[in-house]
């Protein structure tokens, strides 16, 4: 896909995503909605499903795609496990606002921002 949105949702996959079979998850805090919504706002306009599974356990709802397509593509490109995923070469001369929207699904996710002790 080639929009912001798209790769708002490839970030939130490398932070919070995993994929079993065609199967697309992400685990999303409950007491951030915001997030949720945009993630079905995102898999209804540009996947075109709207049905999708929602399951919640203890303070996470494990949000599930059913997209064949949307699994083989992050698979291949980003592969499939927390320490095995990886951002391809070629996603830096993606256009700069997909990168940004990028780097916005990460932080959203698992991604923080600190102050390192030595500046």
């Amino acid at each position: 896909m080639n929009n912001s949105d798209f790769w708002w949702l490839v970030g939130c996959y490398l932070g919070d995503g995993w994929v079993t079979g065609s199967k697309v998850s992400f685990a999303v805090n409950v007491t951030e909605s915001y997030y949720l919504e945009r993630l079905q706002d995102i898999t209804e306009r540009y996947l075109g499903r709207s049905s999708n599974v929602l399951r919640t356990r203890d303070n996470v709802v494990e949000y599930t795609i059913n997209s064949e397509e949307l699994s083989e593509f992050l698979v291949f490109n980003f592969r499939k496990y927390a320490e095995g995923k990886n951002i391809p070469e070629w996603v830096k001369y993606l256009p700069e606002e997909h990168k940004i929207q990028l780097i916005h699904g990460y932080l959203a996710s698992d991604g923080c921002i600190t102050t390192h002790t030595k500046g």
